[in-house]
């Protein structure tokens, strides 16, 4: 589906693992509570290192939830290497965005919230992805006052209170988030930087570019930003430097035959 969003989209369920086109964006997602029973598969893939570091989660979720989105990481990139998922070499970068080790050229990013959990693939150009949970208790209005610009602040706070403002937040920080992990830089890439569309769902554009200010030493970038449909429990945003070509949204398939071929 080139050039468009992703929320009205079905997420396919492929058979097994397409190839990475080579200027494609591949959107992964995974539901936690489905991929529980392959559990013992995925926590096989992992190397010592990551079995250490989940062994150090004192809560089961989490560590599940690290657990799955590792290995289906692992599995991922393997496919798109042609190794073997224990074969694939993770490093952390000079922000602490994961990457692989060496000059593949496979730019990802992981993201999870609660059941969901999101991984993003293209060849040469950063992606970043976000999805968060939809939470009643979220203190909108002041946070939108410390971390977004003042007309993003202001578009939240003029939102009807309750579901509508909690929308509004949540997709100004998840687009925000998603364009700072494409950037690399995180949050040291200041929010108030760049400004996103925060539009009601009858308005609200599937695709947009953001502009970033130069910062830094870096020059502006332009980024693709798309809104990701997950659920109305959930708010997911994919971004990466333009252009970009089609976007290819799937369901992983669980342990099976066709991931083992």
């Amino acid at each position: 589906m080139a050039g468009a969003g992703l929320e009205s989209e079905g997420w396919r369920a492929p058979g097994g693992l397409p190839p990475l086109g080579d200027d494609e964006v591949q959107v992964w997602q995974v539901r936690l509570s489905e991929a529980l029973a392959a559990l013992p598969y995925f926590a096989s893939l992992l190397n010592d290192e990551e079995r250490r570091r989940a062994g150090r989660y004192i809560v089961e979720h989490p560590r599940d939830q690290f657990i799955v989105a590792r290995g289906v990481l692992r599995t991922l990139l393997g496919h798109v290497l042609g190794v073997a998922p224990q074969a694939v070499l993770l490093t952390i970068g000079e922000h602490g965005k994961p990457a692989l080790a060496g000059s593949s050229g496979i730019e990802f990013n992981v993201a999870h919230a609660k059941d969901v959990i999101l991984i993003a693939l293209r060849r040469r150009v950063p992606v970043g992805i976000d999805v968060e949970w939809l939470d009643p208790g979220m203190e909108t209005l002041e946070l939108a006052q410390t971390t977004f610009t003042p007309r993003e602040a202001g578009l939240v706070a003029q939102a009807a209170p309750g579901r509508e403002r909690l929308l509004a937040f949540y997709r100004c920080w998840t687009q925000k988030e998603a364009i700072v992990k494409a950037d690399g830089r995180g949050l040291m890439l200041p929010l108030t930087l760049f400004e996103v569309p925060i539009l009601d769902d009858a308005e609200r554009a599937l695709q947009s570019k953001v502009r970033v200010s130069a910062f830094e030493g870096r020059p502006e970038q332009i980024f693709d930003v798309f809104a990701l449909g997950i659920g109305e429990d959930y708010i997911g945003t994919l971004a990466t430097q333009t252009p970009c070509g089609d976007v290819l949204s799937c369901r992983f398939p669980l342990p099976g035959p066709s991931i083992h071929r």
